[in-house]
């Protein structure tokens, strides 16, 4: 039975160039979003209370006037301390949603370029599956299929070749002319070549 994987939180940050990079972009963008929206609110709040003050401030006595000047300049810097903490609490939930939603991505490249490392060192892909609610099932099963695939074909080719030195052990020459005939055949189709052009 084969043991499930759990993420751990210092390990969402996988592709750090990646990762970033993303979140860093749709972070800018989402800033700019609320600097427009911010600025225009600002100005029309702006706007607001000059009317308010044009219109009835003016018509209050001097002690009256000046405390719902100062009432409107403390509610003025409630709404801006609201808009300034909803744009950051805005901005974290953008940054986590963006770490979680790359690392479904990251990880399955990571563990794809982890495997085909181990191919091109030689040796074979340690095949996992991909974790719950990664994303890029698609290619990763394709690439597994391949793997699988690769590995398949060693084995068979190890086979063909414990075979063709137990012939030659025994000094039976009859066979062992196909066994290595198949045996190089696979090799000329792995290399997209023809009989024609691996004999030249």
């Amino acid at each position: 039975m084969s043991r499930r994987h759990k993420r751990k939180l210092r390990n969402y940050l996988i592709d750090h160039s990646y990762q970033v990079r993303h979140t860093m972009a749709l972070l800018l963008v989402c800033l700019v979003i609320l600097g427009i929206m911010g600025s225009y609110w600002y100005r029309e709040m702006v706007v607001a209370n000059e009317v308010i003050e044009v219109g009835v401030i003016a018509t209050m006595r001097q002690g009256d006037a000046v405390r719902v000047h100062q009432q409107m300049a403390a509610q003025r810097q409630v709404r801006m301390a609201v808009m300034v903490g909803g744009a950051g609490l805005l901005c974290l939930v953008v940054v986590g949603f963006m770490v979680v939603l790359t690392h479904r991505v990251a990880g399955p490249l990571y563990a794809i370029r982890r495997q085909m490392k181990q191919i091109r060192d030689g040796g074979l892909a340690d095949l996992r599956p991909l974790r719950k609610g990664d994303a890029m099932a698609d290619m990763y099963k394709t690439f597994h299929a391949m793997a699988s695939t690769l590995q398949g074909a060693a084995e068979k080719d190890l086979e063909q070749i414990d075979a063709a030195v137990a012939r030659a052990e025994e000094g039976e020459d009859e066979g062992l002319k196909e066994i290595l005939g198949e045996l190089r055949q696979r090799k000329v189709a792995l290399l997209g070549k023809t009989d024609a052009d691996a004999d030249s």
